[in-house]
C-alpha cells in the first residue's frame, strides 16, 4: 500500500482525556499484601507520640515506642535508645511507665484492623490499618463494635466514654484517641510480654 497516498488518518478535534486510576485503599489482604493510598490525605502525619518500651531486651529504659499516624493508620516503631539518650533520660525528670490495662479486645473490635507482620522479633515495626472506616456497617453489627447504644439514642464511645449521635459518630471513630490507644495496647502491649517469656526461656 502506498502510504502517501493513504496516510494514516489523525483524530480531530480536542486530544483524548487521560483518566487516572483512582489511588488504592490501604488494606491488607489474606495474602498478606499491602496497599497504600498515595494521596497527600493518606502520607499527612496527623499525630506523633513516645513511651517507653517494657520489653526489658535492652534494659530498663533502654528502648521506647515511637508512634505516627498517617491517615486511618499507626505505625509503631521500636526503637534502640543511644547511651546519651539514656543519660539525658536518666538525668530528666521520671517518665512514668504506661499503665497496665486488664480490658482486651472483642472479637469484632479485632476485625477493625489489620497488623503488617514484623520482620524482625528484636526491633519491631508494626503497621496498623485501621479498616473500620473502609467496611459496610452491616459487617460490624449497626453502628459498629467501639460503640454503645443507649437508650435516648445517644452512641457511647467505648474508646473515651464521650457520647455521639448516629451522624457524627463515623468522624470520631476514626479520629478517637481512646480507639487508638485501645488498638496500640493490643499490638505493642502484647509484643512486650512475648519478648519478655522469650528472654527468661
Amino acid at each position: 500500500m502506498d502510504k502517501t497516498r493513504n496516510p494514516a488518518r489523525r483524530l480531530r478535534g480536542k486530544p483524548p482525556v487521560v483518566h487516572e486510576a483512582p489511588s488504592p485503599i490501604p488494606r491488607l489482604t489474606s495474602s498478606q499484601n499491602l496497599y497504600t493510598d498515595t494521596s497527600e490525605t493518606a502520607n499527612e502525619i496527623t499525630r506523633h507520640r513516645s513511651r517507653p518500651c517494657l520489653c526489658g531486651i535492652y534494659g530498663s529504659g533502654g528502648c521506647k515506642w515511637q508512634f505516627f499516624y498517617p491517615y486511618q493508620m499507626i505505625i509503631a516503631i521500636h526503637e534502640v535508645l543511644q547511651a546519651q539518650d539514656i543519660v539525658e533520660r536518666l538525668q530528666g525528670p521520671p517518665t512514668p511507665p504506661p499503665k497496665p490495662r486488664s480490658d482486651t479486645l472483642t472479637g469484632l473490635q479485632k476485625r477493625t484492623f489489620f497488623v503488617t507482620p514484623s520482620r524482625t522479633n528484636e526491633d519491631p515495626t508494626f503497621a496498623i490499618i485501621k479498616s473500620s472506616s473502609y467496611s459496610s456497617p452491616t459487617l460490624e453489627g449497626g453502628a459498629g463494635p467501639w460503640v454503645e447504644s443507649q437508650g435516648d439514642g445517644k452512641l457511647v464511645c467505648f474508646g473515651c466514654g464521650c457520647g455521639y449521635d448516629s451522624s457524627t459518630w463515623p468522624e470520631h471513630r476514626d479520629s478517637c484517641l481512646g480507639i487508638d490507644d485501645a488498638i496500640l495496647r493490643s499490638v505493642v502491649d502484647t509484643w512486650e510480654i512475648e519478648a519478655r517469656v522469650r528472654m527468661q526461656s
